[in-house]
């Protein structure tokens, strides 16, 4: 049988799973935000503050093509006077509407690659660790962004490393979404296949093989525990640049977050513009409800929830929700949840003109 119609097992993938886990990015994005205050605003901080506050913030567009009660919400949040630190700064979550401060939504890193790989950066003054602390902190703040979208699910952030160049990178990705459309007979896909193998093969760490397998274990094999919002590619060495593959469309953030983000990262002693950006004009997403895609979300995507994080009650379009009558922007099922909600939101909570 040929590896393009193969069902992909992730125990069965051939490139190697080194995790960060939570504690650790928890203290990488620690130190990154000090590191920003240290800078006395870093061009994160500033993008973050035009997108997250005054008449300018940047606000949800219709999600259906029909009047949706999220609109002219902001998507990112940001109080006036409060400190420039993960609990004081909320993301609308695009699976369920909640406006939720960045330090409850922890995540591990898991990093895939090719041994051979691994086995060069050991090689390094500090290893594969100081490594992925250097890379990490270049764009550490847009993966907080995007993670922090994914308010009930993408506990993990999947990080496959390549020596791809940017064509490279195109090319893959541009295989994956169309055959995520389902529209291929098996002729077709083995030899759409065979030729981004080929196209990719001079670059061989990792092969296309390689990656098409993992990339369609991650995304269908239950075994894996979880279907990310997307998976990121990074192109070694380590200041190469980092591009996205999201599994739906609902998962892309909006143009309008991402078309004038900070091109410089944050990272310490780093003053190199465009250092180790993530890449969202490269970026691709698969079609919506992809054959490629296990059923997996947490949350029905014509659903909603009260703004309360250990509330799971998920809500139809038509219920009548309690809306904070302060903001205007995060709902609730009952008085009592938004009594219980107020410790967190009293932390974004203010009249916008």
């Amino acid at each position: 049988m040929s590896p393009a119609v193969q069902p992909a097992c992730i125990s069965e993938c051939q490139l190697v799973n080194w995790e960060i886990d939570t504690p650790d990015v928890k203290s990488l994005i620690k130190i990154n935000f000090e590191t920003m205050e240290e800078k006395g605003g870093s061009p994160y901080q500033k993008w973050f503050r035009s997108v997250a506050t005054g008449k300018d913030a940047v606000v949800a567009d219709t999600r259906s093509g029909e009047e949706d009660m999220f609109d002219n919400c902001r998507l990112i949040a940001w109080k006036t006077g409060k400190a420039f630190k993960p609990e004081n700064l909320f993301f609308r979550t695009v699976d369920c509407g909640r406006l939720l401060p960045m330090h409850l939504a922890p995540f591990r890193v898991q990093i895939y690659g090719h041994d051979s790989c691994f086995k060069k950066l050991d090689e390094f003054e500090g290893g594969r660790r100081r490594w992925a602390s250097h890379v990490l902190s270049c764009y550490i703040h847009r993966i907080c962004v995007l993670r922090n979208m994914h308010g009930m699910g993408g506990a993990d952030i999947p990080i496959v490393l390549t020596l791809w160049d940017d064509e490279r990178t195109k090319r893959a990705l541009e295989y994956w979404v169309d055959f995520s459309k389902g529209e291929w007979s098996r002729e077709a896909q083995e030899r759409r296949f065979e030729e981004c193998d080929a196209f990719c093969r001079r670059q061989v760490i990792p092969s296309f093989l390689e990656t098409d397998k993992l990339v369609r274990a991650l995304l269908s094999d239950p075994e894996v525990g979880y279907v990310p919002p997307f998976i990121m590619f990074h192109s070694l060495p380590s200041d190469g640049n980092t591009c996205v593959l999201f599994t739906k469309p609902l998962h892309v953030p909006s143009p309008s977050l991402t078309k004038n983000g900070p091109a410089s990262c944050n990272a310490k002693n780093c003053h190199r513009d465009g250092c180790s950006r993530i890449d969202i004009a490269l970026s691709r997403s698969l079609v919506d409800k992809s054959h490629m895609v296990r059923e997996w979300d947490i949350v029905h995507p014509k659903r909603t929830m009260c703004n309360l994080w250990i509330c799971q009650v998920q809500h139809s379009s038509d219920t009548k929700l309690q809306r904070c009558q302060r903001c205007k922007e995060v709902f609730y099922c009952s008085s009592a949840h938004q009594t219980l909600d107020w410790r967190v939101h009293k932390n974004v909570c203010e009249k916008r003109s």
